[in-house]
């Protein structure tokens, strides 16, 4: 499983609540061609809310080659620096993963 996220590490603070897109793209790379299965779920540092329709991520079956591409919202309440933390879980065959991403960036 290959994760790609389109973050930037700053971003302008505009008050009111601004909703942040950030897509992200997982590819099934895998060499013996085992179908993934994984889902997401996003939690975020105090000043920044999750739009509520995007804080998980459904249970998504990806055939061997394929890509999952999608989106989450995010809505910045103050500048500073913040996080988004990406708990998910994937699985092939007979092998389950759990993992924990923290990403950094700046409301300026």
């Amino acid at each position: 499983m290959v994760l790609f996220f389109d973050l930037q590490d700053d971003y302008k603070y505009q008050p009111p609540e601004i909703k942040i897109p950030i897509r992200f793209r997982v590819l099934n790379r895998s060499p013996k061609s085992y179908l993934l299965t994984f889902r997401m779920r996003f939690s975020t540092s105090m000043g920044v809310k999750v739009v509520e329709e995007f804080k998980e991520t459904a249970t998504k079956k990806i055939l061997p080659g394929d890509d999952y591409e999608a989106e989450t919202q995010l809505i910045v309440d103050k500048k500073g620096k913040h996080w988004i933390l990406l708990t998910g879980s994937f699985s092939t065959t007979n092998k389950d993963r759990t993992f924990q991403i923290k990403l950094p960036f700046q409301a300026k």
